[in-house]
């Protein structure tokens, strides 16, 4: 009754106002009974092995009142016990000193607490004291076939096809108390026909039975041994008796028992001395049997000893039991023997000597056979384990009144999702009940009222609305009639839900917005274009025109509200296009109008004064112009915004095809004069006939070497094509004497930079007058004589080449050359 903490006892001999008591569940633990490989597996420990520490308020008749609240719940099913906890100053043991032997409701547990010195003139012993192992059992109605093996889990009381489990944490389940299935740690009983029993485990696991090879074709065989008990894989706030060992299965003598586990042992003390410092806990060993199978060995139990003090003579152990071994009688029979039992548990805070060997295997003795010797299948328990001291756990607040550990909180939500307020408690069976304030007084919260849990830790408001807010709630924590205890209130603030909308204003590509968004705290638009803003009210300007879809999220303080709009944008045209400056062809120009810079068009036109065609409405339009000269483009672009023109100006030239024209001009002793008259001309080649280079010149002057008839050819060209002209000519040339030198000017320097000087004062007539003419034979110079035989002819404005100077006597022209630097 933790309302008042009345424990109710079968007898309360021994026990005081002011002691310690240690509350143990001895058992309780569930297992699978399946009629498989896994019957005895753990499925759950529940409150198995737990144990807590208390303390003796008053003791009354079959009741103990203790101080402190329970730490765990149990389960009075589970065979729960309460242990006196024996305290001592100093102590000195002069008698082997052991439990009481576990009887399936109480025992096998030693408490000792020593402050000061424990004196060991005497050992403390639990060993055989825990679960009990099975009983061999003769059943008169044996019937064996051998066809036909046993090999089930489990059967039940009274059947001759197995032999009796051994004890461990999982109660029996009636009608399954045989067979070789284990019983959580308590090991398998052989199975028909005179198979060995399972050892008993603790932490790690027993040892299987042996199998019984009959020598006769027609003999039944037992070839389904006891298995062994299993580990616990003990969690560490829990202690367990060593687990019994399987009954060996018989038909002949009762004698294969199952051997007992060890007992638990929990000691304490500052120091530990004497002259037998033992403290041991081990599985008995199976029994022999005589003609049967062997029974299991007990599992070792469960040591806890807590030192200050070091005690190096000290010697622990929780060994398993052997199996028991089997005697044929001289026959040549096989039965098998009993599996070896685990080895136990030791948890100790200083460094001790313990013995923790599991147990060995029985053996086939007395046997005529070859498996005498053998364990004929049986194995060995596994090795128990040393590990770190833990506490023993006791709670020490007075408990059988409630306390709220953790007050519910004030909660601030959004409108429809879910809120809970919760209170926390120290540990026990209590009633809780909610109530709410609605501005009336507090009120009961009952069924069909929206709440979840509300007879519980945990008040759920599953979906709240905004008229809730403002409700305070708080928590009734009882027990029974014994107490009542009311939390601290707390507040439900609701927060409304966001919503989100918006208009607008578009003023050609700019637009003004404004959002009528409710329970925003923050903004955010995308304009569709590419570009956002954090603004509550921002405005856009668009760079170009269409159709664009605008998103505003106004963030509240609980969601986001999202809405969007499909705005219509139309800029202003602008016309643009790309053409070169100037455009060259030959005969006729191509001209193609790039549409590469015009915006916002949905509409455009051409005009094209001059060109072929005038008019155009393609958006890269292609004209022909078959005249040089400066001509206008207009490209003209419109939308529904309005309309835009722009013009260029182009410089067309366009070129003839070439015409070779010339003719000889003049012959003097071998040196040739040409007068081209070609038109369209832009390059022109000279060819005299002679095998001289060709000659690339307007107008040149060739001075043949050799008479005879030469053709002179001329090749006129320019980007649209070639022309080319040949004529005939006759040279003759004649010796050259003083005279005819004498003839000729004087012209220096020559080549000159600013000016040639002329001196014809040594020739036997006066010029009449001269000119001067460039390659292409246009005149430069002239001058009339006026009885002058020295001349100046200003050349500074000359371009660089060769010219040509006439000059006329009055008995003919004489030519000389001029090189103008």
């Amino acid at each position: 009754d933790t309302c008042t903490g009345k424990l109710t006892v079968s007898d309360t001999t021994g026990f005081h106002a002011g002691d310690e008591v240690l509350i143990f569940q001895m058992q309780g633990a569930s297992v699978n009974t399946t009629n498989s490989g896994s019957f005895g597996q753990i499925q759950s420990f529940n409150s198995a092995g737990r144990c807590e520490r208390a303390r003796i308020d008053s003791v009354q008749l079959n009741a103990i009142f203790i101080h402190n609240r329970l730490l765990f719940n149990y389960n009075l099913g589970g065979k729960l016990q309460l242990v006196r906890l024996a305290v001592y100053a100093n102590a000195t043991v002069v008698d082997t000193l052991r439990p009481r032997a576990w009887d399936g409701i109480t025992g096998g547990v030693l408490a000792l607490e020593v402050s000061g010195t424990l004196t060991l003139n005497a050992p403390i012993v639990g060993d055989g004291l825990g679960f009990r192992g099975g009983s061999a059992d003769v059943n008169p109605n044996n019937n064996c076939n051998w066809l036909i093996p046993e090999t089930a889990y489990y059967y039940a009381n009274g059947n001759w096809r197995g032999a009796n489990k051994g004890e461990g944490i999982a109660i029996f389940e009636p009608g399954k108390e045989l067979g070789r299935g284990p019983q959580a740690n308590g090991g398998g009983g052989g199975n028909d026909h005179n198979s060995g029993g399972g050892g008993g485990g603790n932490l790690y696991s027993g040892g299987k039975g042996g199998d019984n090879n009959e020598p006769s074709t027609f003999g039944c065989s037992g070839h389904s041994p006891g298995i062994g008990g299993l580990g616990l894989n003990a969690l560490n706030d829990r202690w367990y008796l060593g687990g019994g060992g399987g009954a060996g299965h018989t038909n002949n003598f009762p004698t294969g028992n199952g051997g007992n586990g060890g007992a638990i042992l929990l000691i304490k003390a500052q120091s530990i001395n004497g002259s037998m410092p033992f403290i041991q806990s081990n599985g008995m060993p199976g029994k022999t049997a005589n003609g049967d199978g062997g029974g299991g060995g007990g599992g070792g139990g469960s040591i806890r000893l807590e030192l200050t003090n070091p005690a190096p003579n000290l010697v622990l152990a929780a060994m398993g039991g052997n199996g028991g071994n089997t005697l044929n009688n001289n026959q040549s029979r096989c039965f098998g023997p009993g599996g070896g039992g685990s080895g136990g548990l030791v948890r100790c805070n200083q460094p001790i000597n313990a013995m923790l060997n599991g147990g060995q295997a029985g053996v086939v003795t007395g046997s005529t056979n070859g498996c005498n010797g053998s364990t004929n299948g049986a194995s060995a328990g596994q090795n128990g384990e040393y590990q770190p001291l833990v506490a023993i756990p006791a709670e020490h607040n007075i408990a059988f009144q409630p306390q709220i550990t953790t007050q519910p909180q004030n909660k601030s939500v959004c409108e429809g999702n879910p809120v809970y307020f919760s209170i926390a408690t120290v540990s026990g069976n209590w009633q809780y009940q909610w109530e709410i304030n609605t501005g009336n007084g507090w009120q009961t919260i009952g069924a069909n009222q929206g709440y979840s849990a509300y007879n519980s830790p945990n008040l759920g408001i599953l979906n709240p609305t905004i008229a809730q807010n403002g409700y305070t709630f708080r928590c009734r924590v009882k027990k029974g009639n014994c107490s009542s205890l009311v939390s601290l209130p707390a507040t439900l603030t609701l927060l409304p839900k966001t919503s989100a909308a918006f208009t607008y204003n578009i003023q050609n590509a700019q637009v003004v917005f404004n959002n009528t968004a409710q329970n925003a705290v923050q903004y955010y638009w995308s304009f569709g274009d590419g570009s956002n803003s954090l603004l509550p009210n921002p405005v856009h300007t668009y760079s170009h025109e269409g159709s664009f879809k605008v998103t505003f999220y106004a963030i509240g303080a609980c969601d986001t509200a999202i809405v969007s709009q499909n705005l219509l944008i139309a800029l202003a045209p602008q016309a643009g296009f790309s053409i070169p400056d100037t455009l060259y062809g030959c005969n006729s120009v191509e001209a193609v109008f790039i549409n590469d810079a015009s915006q916002n068009t949905t509409g455009f036109s051409w005009l094209f004064p001059g060109g072929t065609p005038a008019t155009s409405n393609l958006p890269n339009p292609v004209v022909f112009y078959s005249n040089s000269g400066l001509f206008s483009a207009t490209q003209i672009v419109n939308n529904v915004a309005g309309g835009d023109t722009l013009t260029k100006n182009i410089l067309v030239q366009v070129e003839q095809n070439p015409l070779a024209s010339f003719i000889v001009s003049g012959i003097f002793n071998g040196l040739v004069s040409v007068n081209n008259m070609s038109t369209a001309g832009a390059g022109y080649t000279w060819n005299f006939g002679d095998g001289s280079a060709d000659v690339s010149a307007f107008q040149p002057q060739h001075q043949y070497s050799q008479s005879g008839q030469y053709t002179i050819t001329l090749v006129v060209s320019n980007p649209c094509g070639a022309s080319i002209l040949q004529t005939q000519v006759q040279v003759t040339l004649v010796a050259v004497d003083e005279l005819a030198l004498a003839r000729l000017p004087h012209v220096y320097p020559n080549p000159a930079r600013q000016a040639f000087f002329i001196d014809c004062r040594k020739m036997p007539e006066k010029p009449l007058y001269f000119r001067v003419l460039d390659v292409q034979g246009r005149e430069v110079d002239s001058q009339q004589s006026k009885g002058e035989t020295f001349y100046e002819v200003d050349a500074s404005t000359w371009s660089s080449g060769m010219y040509h100077l006439e000059l006329f006597l009055p008995s003919g022209m004489v030519h000389t050359l001029m090189c103008k630097q």
